[in-house]
């Protein structure tokens, strides 16, 4: 009876020790995906910043160049390599995909994560996240979009080579220096709001305007927001150094963008999209769609606080205009698409080839004209655009064997082996260099001695 006792008391006391250690586990793990993840993208951006001041300098030819993407591999081996340490259980790597067996390892939905990658932009971040592999994915397609998308605002329009212009180029120069700044400047604040929110430092409130968060990021971030406008107005607000009008660089001569980017700050911030007519206006938009990228990518390193914000995946592209489609086609992506097939979830996470593509005819819609076609009938398939490529009819029993009609497979066998090695033939003549009959049928031949038995026809 006292055996029995002291086993079940030592039961429940492991119970009891074993608990908080897992509590302790995850938020270790929770606390270094927030922090890689925020380190990742500020190697990011520097390194791609770095590269493409180079081209406006005039010292690279184009980014990312060889020594951009040395730091990028090393940026994701680093996030990679930390996740698996602190997420990877007692073996420190993530492989709870391949080994079922590793229980120490935590899945994806224990730290709080959704499914499926929330995606960003309406891009293509939507790969299935069930373990910290999905995780680190899911970080770096949302980091990696973000940060190029910031790069290509403040980059990828400018009037180059402006070398010979000393005060457009530094006006170009500063414009993407000092924004990236900002950024990374952003997203260390977040990073520490937040770890301090996971360390239990304070229980109210959360990492986003209107909240105070640990009382300290939003004054950082708004110190750092101020010391960017200040330098871009300094270089490229004439001889008064302010963005008042008087003296300022056109947005236009710089070669920036004449619209701002179709975002918005999450949580109900400010609305970044409008024309920008002076310098005033580029100011008031790097500052507003700096704040968009940093905030979604801090916010979607920590599900188990908050939700990914709906700003984050909205659409940004403008509108599409024209009569309604009478035609939709769908392309897939490789190992972007996941398949979902019935209910038992053993046919769940599945992948289809590269460029299969499937077209549907679309009428009776509600409207006559885009965006507002509204409801729609769909019906299909059809045979898809694209030419031979996309659209290949096979043979129902030799799908080797294209064709164009039912003629076409009449008697369709395959020669195996030859020049017409894969080809429709009828007779063994249709396959050159290749046996009939005998030991090596079918295999591929020069001269009748390969044959034994049989023939080569050539």
């Amino acid at each position: 009876m006292k055996t029995l006792l002291r086993s079940a008391g030592l039961a429940l006391l492991a119970m009891v020790v074993l608990a908080p250690n897992a509590n302790a586990q995850f938020e270790k793990c929770q606390r270094t995906i927030a922090k890689a993840n925020s380190q990742y993208l500020q190697a990011r951006v520097k390194a791609l910043a770095k590269c493409n001041e180079g081209v406006v300098k005039g010292s690279v030819v184009s980014c990312p160049d060889s020594k951009a993407l040395a730091a990028l591999d090393k940026a994701k081996t680093k996030l990679t390599a930390s996740i698996d340490k602190s997420c990877g259980g007692d073996d420190k790597v993530c492989n709870l995909e391949t080994n079922a067996l590793d229980t120490t390892e935590p899945t994806a939905q224990q730290l709080g994560w959704p499914s499926q990658c929330p995606n960003f932009e309406k891009g293509e971040c939507r790969n299935s996240v069930r373990f910290c592999t999905g995780i680190v994915d899911c970080l770096t397609c949302i980091g990696d979009a973000a940060v190029d998308q910031e790069i290509t605002l403040l980059y990828g329009s400018l009037d180059l080579p402006s070398t010979s212009d000393k005060t457009k180029n530094k006006c170009q120069v500063t414009i993407g220096k000092a924004t990236t700044a900002f950024l990374n400047s952003s997203s260390k604040a977040l990073q520490k709001c937040w770890d301090a929110k996971i360390n239990g430092k304070f229980t109210t409130g959360d990492c986003f305007n209107p909240s105070a968060g640990d009382g300290k990021y939003a004054a950082a971030i708004e110190k750092a927001s101020t010391k960017m406008k200040t330098s871009i107005c300094k270089a490229c607000g004439g001889a008064d150094k302010t963005c008042d009008g008087t003296g300022d660089i056109d947005p236009t001569t710089i070669g920036f963008p004449t619209e701002c980017s179709r975002v918005a700050e999450p949580h109900g911030g400010a609305d970044c999209f409008g024309t920008i007519t002076d310098l005033n206006s580029l100011v008031t938009c790097v500052d507003c769609v700096t704040r968009f990228k940093a905030n979604c990518v801090d916010n979607l390193q920590v599900p188990q606080l908050t939700p990914f914000p709906a700003e984050c995946n909205s659409c940004t592209l403008p509108p599409e205009t024209g009569a309604c489609p009478s035609a939709i086609t769908f392309t897939a992506d490789g190992q972007k698409v996941d398949l979902d097939t019935g209910f038992t979830g053993l046919a769940h996470d599945a992948k289809v080839p590269t460029n299969g593509r499937i077209t549907l005819t679309v009428s009776g819609c509600d409207g006559v004209a885009q965006p507002t076609c509204g409801e729609c009938d769909v019906n299909g398939p059809i045979e898809n655009p694209g030419g031979p490529e996309f659209d290949t009819h096979r043979c129902k029993d030799a799908s080797w064997v294209r064709c164009s009609s039912d003629s076409d497979c009449t008697n369709a066998t395959q020669c195996v082996g030859g020049s017409n090695n894969g080809g429709l033939c009828t007779t063994p003549g249709d396959c050159p260099n290749a046996c009939s009959g005998g030991s090596n049928d079918g295999n591929a031949c020069t001269v009748n001695t390969e044959c034994p038995g049989g023939s080569c026809h050539r």
